[in-house]
C-alpha cells in the first residue's frame, strides 16, 4: 500500500490564495519496492461541505500525479476550502487520503501586491 501523501502547497491555513491555485503534494513512497505511482485523486470541499459532494474531484487522474491546476470557475472569492489527495500504485492499490489542508481564497476587490 502506498504511504499516505502529504499536502505541500498551498500550505495549511494560507490566505489570499488565487482562484486557480496549483495543488502540490509530496513525493510518492511505498514500502513495497518495484511499485510506481500511476494515478492520484484530488478533492476540494468547501468549509461547510463534505467529500461526498466535493466542489472539485479529479477522479482517477493519471496525468497529475503530484500537482494539479484548479480550473477557473471552480473556486469563489473569500471562501475557505479544504483539500486532500491520495495515490494509486501500479498494482491498483490506493493510499489513505492525505490529512486535509485548509486555504482561503483572495477577494476580487483587493489588488495583488506589486500591481498585478
Amino acid at each position: 500500500t502506498p504511504n499516505q501523501p502529504e499536502c505541500s502547497s498551498p500550505r495549511d491555513g494560507l490566505r489570499n490564495v488565487s482562484l486557480t491555485p496549483t495543488l502540490k503534494s509530496g513525493p510518492f513512497s511505498e514500502p513495497d519496492s518495484g511499485n510506481i505511482h500511476v494515478a492520484s485523486q484530488w478533492q476540494i470541499r468547501e468549509a461547510t461541505g463534505d467529500y461526498f459532494s466535493p466542489i472539485f474531484d479529479s477522479g482517477i487522474d493519471t496525468s497529475h500525479l503530484t500537482q494539479i491546476g484548479i480550473p477557473p470557475g471552480t473556486l469563489n472569492y473569500f471562501t475557505t476550502y479544504f483539500w486532500r489527495v491520495r495515490y494509486q500504485d501500479s498494482r491498483g492499490v490506493w493510499s489513505d487520503y492525505s490529512s486535509e489542508t485548509m486555504f482561503t481564497t483572495a477577494g476580487g476587490a483587493i489588488p495583488e501586491a506589486g500591481g498585478g
